[in-house]
């Protein structure tokens, strides 16, 4: 029978709470969008509207890492689409070890452990002796300790709101400091709500892996934490819509776009089932949406399914549009000169609707 080893007898759990000294707050409180914004105009935009009133932090202490702090720090919220700035302060490590026989006897053998993402910068070298090991048959043992958030964002009514997509940087303090953003438009019983009270579930797990000379052996476990909490304010930033019509090789079309200072979505109706038939698979069909200043909004998603209608779905340049034009263009695979096929499109001006 095998032993069982609990996840506080191996990370030892000195102490759970929530709230952390000032010190580490006033780090946590840096605004994750303004140092994203630092490469990106679009969260650069949309930092003066992300500060919260209310958050709480999640501190706990362990021997390994010692004291780990999490915190939503910011986050965006219009009425229709949402972005969460979240820091993770020391929650990471990966040290080498060898295991004893209590935990050789939980390890399992895989396939999945040859190679092993680098938790960070200064782990990068550990990570490379690990997999230099494996190359040249030397034994050896490598120990992750991970601090991070679950998959789902969840409301205090129990609504979960699927996520769009993360990113993860690394700050100047080596904090973890990581921008969410979720579906847009959010779906219909999220809009325009006064508030948003957000909950992101906290894990914090422990893998070993083992090489012994010839096969990798792998042992994990995971330890559920409180949330981060915060409450996110609608800041009243406008959606506008737009319409508009046209034709496109003959084949008239008339057009919708709803859009605010994060994301677009086009609805397109036309005659007949389709646009006019594509060469091939290696052409397509580009739906441009550029506003005012002639910034082009970058497509994310699209949507060609249904007969006689397109859904293009945008991300915002982080301001709301006051105007936007449509060209309908072709590009295909190969040599493509889409400044030409751009220059070529007729540009159709949607109209703001009062």
């Amino acid at each position: 029978m095998k032993k069982k080893v609990s996840l506080a007898a191996i990370l030892v759990i000195a102490a759970f709470a929530v709230g952390a000294t000032a010190a580490v707050a006033e780090m946590l409180g840096f605004n994750v969008f303004e140092l994203f914004g630092k490469t990106d105009e679009r969260y650069k935009e949309i930092a003066p509207y992300t500060i919260l009133e209310q958050n709480s932090k999640v501190s706990v202490t362990t021997v390994k890492l010692g004291t780990t702090v999490a915190s939503i720090n910011s986050a965006f919220y219009d009425g229709h689409s949402l972005l969460v700035g979240y820091a993770i302060q020391n929650g990471s490590l990966a040290e080498e070890f060898t295991p004893d026989d209590a935990l050789l006897g939980n390890m399992i053998k895989t396939d999945d452990a040859s190679t092993i993402d680098t938790i960070s910068d200064s782990e990068e070298a550990l990570v490379e002796k690990w997999m230099k090991a494996i190359e040249g048959g030397t034994p050896m043992g490598i120990a992750i300790y991970d601090t991070y958030p679950g998959d789902h964002t969840v409301t205090d009514d129990g609504t979960d709101i699927p996520p769009y997509l993360e990113e993860t940087r690394t700050g100047e303090d080596g904090i973890e400091y990581t921008i969410r953003e979720y579906k847009s438009p959010l779906e219909e019983a999220l809009r325009n709500l006064d508030h948003l009270t957000l909950n992101i579930r906290l894990y914090q797990s422990v893998c070993y892996y083992y090489f012994d000379g010839t096969d990798v052996y792998a042992y994990r476990e995971r330890r559920e934490l409180e949330p981060m909490k915060a409450t996110v304010w609608n800041n009243n930033t406008q959606t506008h819509t737009f319409a508009g019509s046209g034709q496109y090789s003959g084949l008239y079309y008339e057009v919708t776009v709803h859009a605010s200072a994060v994301y677009a979505q086009l609805e397109m109706s036309f005659e007949g089932e389709s646009f006019p038939k594509l060469p091939d698979d290696d052409h397509w069909y580009e739906l441009q949406l550029a506003d005012e200043n002639g910034s082009v909004l970058r497509v994310t998603e699209y949507d060609d399914t249904q007969p006689g209608h397109m859904r293009f779905m945008y991300e915002g340049t982080g301001r709301a549009p006051s105007e936007l034009t449509l060209r309908i263009y072709i590009g295909h695979e190969g040599d493509f000169d889409e400044e030409a096929a751009i220059r070529e499109a007729q540009p159709v001006v949607l109209k703001l609707q009062k």
